[in-house]
């Protein structure tokens, strides 16, 4: 897939999404990106998450540091069990 190809692509993905979250995540992703091209100052990409975002991963951490966690081995032999079987 050439750059124009994959550009493309993207632009039509972008333009059938409805969920605010993963817009303002890409939007963050984007602004990175030419940050980084220009060289400009670096701003804290928290700050432009959606509160809801924010809250889900404090709540996330918090579950983690209190060891409230499953492994990923054990996520991918659930769905192999229940979708794949």
């Amino acid at each position: 897939m050439t750059t124009l190809e994959l550009k493309s692509d993207i632009i039509q993905l972008v333009e059938k999404l409805e969920d605010e979250a993963i817009l303002h995540a890409i939007r963050i992703l984007l602004l990175k990106q030419d940050q980084k091209a220009s060289e400009s100052t670096e701003t804290d990409f928290w700050e432009e998450l959606p509160e809801h975002v924010q809250e889900g991963i404090e709540i996330g951490l918090a579950e983690s540091n209190r060891g409230e966690v499953i492994l990923h081995e054990e996520v991918m032999e659930d769905v192999r069990l229940r979708y794949l079987s």
